[in-house]
């Protein structure tokens, strides 16, 4: 009785530890892309619509028929209002894609205190990440489409060599070995989720989700298999 609750101890050690390594995972070289952040509501809904506006535009025009003419004219607001907190159109795709990211976030650091939690199935907690990237999805197909195909939104909102890291660190605690011994399997499964996470957001291919995940599934408890 008395390894039980320093057992429970360490899971919510390992867990707690997980909900903070997506800042350190995330990407910190953006900055913010609006010139003047908007700190009361009539100015935050300001941004808002020109935000939804350039997305919409994305998606109807594509990126080189945008301006920041048509934005501020689909968001209703003067131009002199757009300028005030954007200085180009560039400006407002980077925005677009930020904030993204900062959807994908938070589902990769639910996910990584799923995985660093040993009471938790470690594919079951992928698959849960790849769930919520399908979801991601479904909420707008065609802005995800529009901004891989339009702003190519290639690049992970993630460190792969942190993510790698920490990835390791957490097989080496559900595996009992050192963790540079895993960093090979580590390593596969962190490309392996970054890449089809990607795709699962931006381009779905014509397949039965459900059936992917699947095969997922087995692909990753066959290298999970292998460090036991």
């Amino acid at each position: 009785m008395s390894n039980t609750p320093l057992k429970t101890k360490q899971i919510r050690a390992n867990v707690g530890q997980g909900q903070h390594l997506a800042t350190r995972i995330a990407d910190t070289s953006g900055q913010s892309r609006i010139r003047h952040e908007p700190r009361q509501t009539r100015s935050q809904f300001t941004v808002e619509a020109i935000l939804e506006a350039a997305g919409q535009l994305l998606v109807t025009c594509g990126r080189a028929a945008v301006t920041t003419n048509a934005v501020a004219k689909r968001a209703g607001v003067s131009i002199g209002s757009l300028y005030q907190y954007f200085p180009s159109k560039e400006a407002i795709f980077d925005a677009l894609v930020d904030r993204h990211r900062s959807k994908v976030m938070p589902l990769i650091e639910h996910a990584l205190g799923n995985w660093a939690d040993p009471s938790v199935d470690l594919v079951e907690g992928i698959l849960l990440l790849m769930r919520a990237m399908v979801a991601l999805h479904n909420e707008s197909p065609s802005r995800m489409r529009a901004l891989a195909e339009e702003l190519h939104e290639e690049s992970s909102a993630v460190d792969t060599g942190r993510f790698v890291e920490i990835t390791s660190n957490i097989l080496s605690q559900r595996f009992n070995a050192p963790a540079p011994r895993l960093r090979a399997a580590a390593w596969l499964a962190c490309t392996t989720v970054t890449h089809v996470g990607r795709v699962l957001v931006h381009q779905p291919p014509p397949l039965d989700t459900e059936e992917v995940l699947m095969n997922l599934g087995s692909m990753l408890r066959g290298l999970f298999g292998n460090l036991h």
